[in-house]
């Protein structure tokens, strides 16, 4: 931050020098101009020596918070889950195991569109954060591609006049399995997935 800048309120490290505890309420964070790229923001840390995080959250070690699919989710965005040693080590392990075995991102509720059809608002993509592109607009037949919700806002007005097919990502037979009512995705989408909307 360059020094000319008017300050208004502490900086984090005086902040945490203090000696004080605060709680949510006794704290506001200052919006304030910055002399760097957002890119340049790094929100990683470590729980511990071992263990770095991609981001800063940690959900909660108790029972009815940190079962397996929020560890899992907590994972898929960078953080990690904490699983309560309230119960019994056989459960501690089962909840894991299921934890790292659930693949995310996963497409519930699906939307699927033709490749030569147009996309006119946002209403278009439903519940879902994708529009996948099919033949039949189902999924008898193969997936050709996807839209994300995020990707096509940003869109200029001309693309979004286009067919879906000149814009779409492919999507080739690797990178996902049908489920019933669900599409689960490949590591490797996943992983595309993570860095490009998530991280």
């Amino acid at each position: 931050m360059s020094s000319g800048l008017f300050e208004d309120g502490f900086s984090a490290e005086k902040l945490f020098a203090q000696g004080y505890s605060y709680t949510y309420d006794n704290v506001i964070f200052l919006p304030h101009y910055i002399d760097f790229s957002t890119d340049a923001v790094s929100l990683s840390t470590r729980l511990s020596k071992r263990v770095p995080l991609s981001i800063p959250c940690v959900a909660s070690p108790m029972d009815t918070v940190s079962e397996s699919h929020m560890a899992a989710a907590m994972a898929a965005l960078g953080g990690i889950g904490i699983v309560h040693y309230n119960c019994g080590i056989a459960t501690q392990a089962s909840v894991i195991r299921h934890a790292k075995s659930l693949r995310v991102p996963i497409a519930s509720d699906a939307v699927f569109k033709c490749p030569d059809h147009l996309i006119s608002s946002v209403d278009d993509f439903g519940p879902s954060s994708f529009a996948f592109v099919s033949q039949t607009e189902t999924l008898t037949q193969s997936l050709l591609g996807y839209v994300s919700k995020s990707e096509w806002s940003t869109m200029k007005d001309e693309q979004k006049e286009m067919k879906i097919y000149d814009y779409m990502r492919s999507c080739e037979s690797r990178d996902y399995y049908v489920h019933p009512f669900r599409i689960l995705f490949s590591t490797t989408f996943q992983n595309d997935y993570l860095k490009r909307f998530l991280l």
